[in-house]
């Protein structure tokens, strides 16, 4: 086993050698040629030549025969008895060939007549054929020949050609051996390239996994720190979102009670100053005076209806929005109607910045209807849900939220090809408050605004930031 092959054998898996393949395959078939080419030419020889000596006894049998009919037409009753000197005769003309014996054998197995070109002698073979007589079937003429040379030469040939089949077999399987072994050189060549590639992409391989589970460490790491910044974010967001409330509130609050109380009871004191007063140029001025204060009184009223709608905390969430769609229906001349579920209502009103934000959202959603898409007919839908499984938090906690769907028959339009500003101001609040805004719409075919919002109170603060960052994670 040569170096190569042994630091094959212990590194990697084995090749099949195409050199002992071949040696299996072509054995038989060398095998074979050789003995084709050993035996065939023998063979095809001998027939061959016990053809012909066989073909010359016929003819001389025949030949015989016919002069033995002669004679026993001439003579039908002495010919059998000149038979010997009949023999004789053929022979002295030659017509009988060297080493050939000729026997005329009657009926019954006599023997009439025989005769032995060259004398008696022992051969090892003779072939022998026969002819019989037209005049007498039963006599046959056989005429034998000796076939020993015959079988001498063929064994000679046989010998011959078995060394020629010898030498024509070793030097095909010579040459394949040598055509086998290179090809298993060139194989063995391929297959060390090949083995080679296959450590070096090996090797690759893992310093490609060691990279690959290098940066993925980097980026859990840098997940987990987005995830939580974004949750930090959004919490800041969150407690802004509240404080801004609390502050609209409070304002609002003091402008009802602090300055529109003082409004209106300036008022009051300049009605009862305009009775009293008798110089109507002096009661022309309280008039203007009283018509400032109702402005500014309703001024203070619009205010704090911006600052928050006082309806929201007069008769509480739902009742603020079926009010309002009810007011909007009421003043365009359309059909409305409002369905807020009472588990969404109570989670909503857990939290004033989301029922705030909720309440301009259905109010700016109704108005768009209304003003640009022509609506016969408004819906709002308010409904209760937890997110779904795939919204869950690593530790098992659902955060629950609120499905908010107007929803209208107008014109419609393409949300791609149109941005009004009240959808962008629609959006910004949902996603301000951790949610998600969705528009459906179609020419001819209305609208539907989807807005999905957390609401309600979480087991744990810190699972609410998670699911948060997940839920844009995943968007």
């Amino acid at each position: 086993m040569t170096r190569r092959d042994a630091s094959r054998h212990a590194h990697g898996p084995q090749r099949p050698s195409v050199r002992a393949r071949i040696r299996r395959r072509l054995a038989p078939a060398l095998w074979l040629a050789a003995t084709v080419v050993a035996v065939a030419p023998p063979a095809i020889y001998f027939a061959v030549r016990v053809g012909g000596i066989r073909g010359r006894a016929r003819h001389v049998a025949v030949r015989t025969a016919a002069v033995l009919d002669r004679q026993a037409r001439i003579r039908p009753r002495l010919w059998r008895f000149d038979t010997p000197k009949i023999l004789a005769d053929l022979e002295s003309t030659h017509a009988f060939e060297p080493d050939m014996q000729v026997r005329v054998m009657a009926s019954g197995g006599s023997e009439l007549a025989r005769f032995d070109a060259a004398g008696p002698k022992t051969v090892t073979a003779v072939a022998w054929e026969q002819a019989s007589l037209e005049t007498d079937a039963d006599t046959r003429v056989w005429v034998g020949m000796p076939m020993d040379a015959a079988i001498f030469e063929a064994l000679v040939a046989l010998v011959a050609c078995c060394a020629l089949g010898a030498g024509i077999g070793w030097s095909l399987g010579r040459a394949a051996d040598a055509e086998a072994a290179r090809a298993d050189a060139d194989l063995d060549a391929a297959f060390d390239r090949a083995q080679a590639a296959n450590d070096e992409l090996r090797a690759l391989t893992e310093n490609l996994e060691r990279e690959v589970a290098r940066r993925s460490r980097d980026l859990s790491r840098a997940l987990d720190e987005t995830r939580a910044k974004d949750a930090r974010l959004r919490e800041l967001a969150a407690k802004a979102s509240e404080a801004v409330e609390h502050e609209r509130r409070s304002i609002a609050r003091e402008l009802h009670d602090g300055v529109g109380q003082t409004i209106t009871a300036l008022r009051l004191r300049l009605d009862v100053l305009a009775r009293r007063l008798d110089d109507p140029e002096d009661r022309r001025s309280v008039a203007a005076l009283v018509r400032l204060c109702d402005e500014a009184i309703a001024e203070t009223r619009r205010a704090v209806d911006r600052l928050r709608p006082p309806m929201l905390d007069d008769v509480g969430f739902d009742a603020a929005i079926e009010r309002l769609v009810r007011d909007v229906a009421d003043t365009a001349g359309v059909v409305g109607s409002a369905d807020v579920e009472p588990e969404a209502a109570a989670r909503i009103r857990e939290n004033p910045a989301t029922e705030h934000a909720i309440y301009r959202i259905v109010q700016e959603a109704l108005h768009n209807a209304i003003r640009h898409g022509d609506a016969n007919r408004v819906q709002v839908e308010v409904r209760a849900r937890a997110r779904q499984a795939g919204d869950a938090t690593a530790r098992g906690h659902v955060r629950p939220g609120v499905v908010v769907r107007i929803v209208d028959d107008g014109a419609g339009f393409h949300p791609d090809d149109v941005t009004p500003r009240g959808l962008a101001f629609m959006r910004e609040r949902a996603e301000l408050l951790g949610g998600e805004f969705g528009v459906r719409s179609r020419p001819g075919q209305g609208t539907e605004i989807v807005v999905t919002l957390p609401a309600g109170t979480a087991e744990d603060p810190a699972d609410v930031a998670d699911a948060a960052c997940d839920t844009d994670l995943q968007a």
